[in-house]
């Protein structure tokens, strides 16, 4: 899908998206502003978003390292046509087929089994992961259930399952722009984790992409605090990259923020590798 037939669907469904010098922006959170499409290069200058929306800031990745003043730390797998599971470890081999013996993995096509399975499958994760910040699109089952009602089976949606006795025990979600593909999405129940239904579902999908030939590279997220987890990641093939990104904050905005936790944000982070 492009990028403008992705954002034309995110308008649609009312998030906030906009247009602007040449651009498709996302408000990330309040008043500030990331490329829809997260690998979408800019020159310094050349586009910001509308005004009204970044009052905070805004940031985007640069094609050349001297137009940065800062990283954006991206797990990403650069070269899809290379994945393979001999090319993991022995342990996470057998991981992975221990999760695609002990369940059927495919792309979900009962979009009750998301709402309804996929529902109870977000509490027990949420439980065990005790992530901070707002999960209510998880939680609550209204906003679950309107946020799923929204996007599934819209084109460039992907939605992988992990059933076992034909109840949905994990998922993945992802979509893709252009030739990139963005997993933002993966729960698992907590008493199925021993049967490895992720290891299954990142397998089964990533091989899916490469069989499709429409994909060369896939997002996995953000580098995020739990190490463990970027470190699950990169046993795929993932890597941890640091994207060169120019970073404009509002002036008061980047006054307070060098006096707290937020401080990394306005503070350029050298020995980036290029994301190519």
């Amino acid at each position: 899908m492009t990028e403008e037939g992705f954002a034309r669907q995110e308008v649609a469904i009312g998030a906030k998206v906009y247009f602007n010098q040449g651009v498709w922006w996302r408000e990330m959170k309040p008043f500030y502003c990331w490329p829809l499409h997260l690998l979408h290069t800019i020159n310094r200058g050349e586009s910001k978003p509308p005004a009204i929306h970044s009052l905070i800031g805004y940031e985007h990745p640069v094609p050349e390292k001297d137009q940065a003043n800062a990283v954006l730390p991206v797990i990403i797998m650069r070269n899809l046509r290379q994945y393979s599971i001999a090319g993991l470890s022995a342990k996470k081999r057998n991981q992975v087929r221990r999760g695609i013996g002990s369940f059927t993995i495919k792309p979900i096509d009962n979009i009750i089994s998301l709402l309804e399975d996929g529902y109870y499958v977000n509490l027990s994760a949420l439980r065990r992961q005790r992530w901070g910040g707002d999960r209510s699109h998880y939680s609550v089952r209204r906003k679950w259930v309107d946020g799923v009602e929204m996007t599934f089976g819209l084109p460039g949606r992907e939605n992988w399952g992990a059933f076992m006795d034909g109840r949905l025990v994990a998922y993945l979600r992802a979509y893709q722009i252009d030739r990139v593909a963005y997993i933002y999405s993966m729960m698992s129940h907590s008493d199925y984790l021993s049967q490895y239904p992720n290891d299954g579902l990142i397998h089964k999908f990533l091989l899916a992409c490469q069989q499709e030939g429409t994909t060369d590279k896939v997002v996995f997220g953000l580098k995020c605090a739990k190490q463990s987890l970027n470190d699950y990641k990169m046993k795929f093939g993932f890597e941890e990259v640091g994207l060169p990104v120019w970073r404009h904050l509002n002036p008061v905005v980047k006054v307070v923020a060098r006096h707290t936790r937020y401080r990394h944000y306005v503070e350029y982070k050298g020995g980036i590798d290029e994301v190519s």
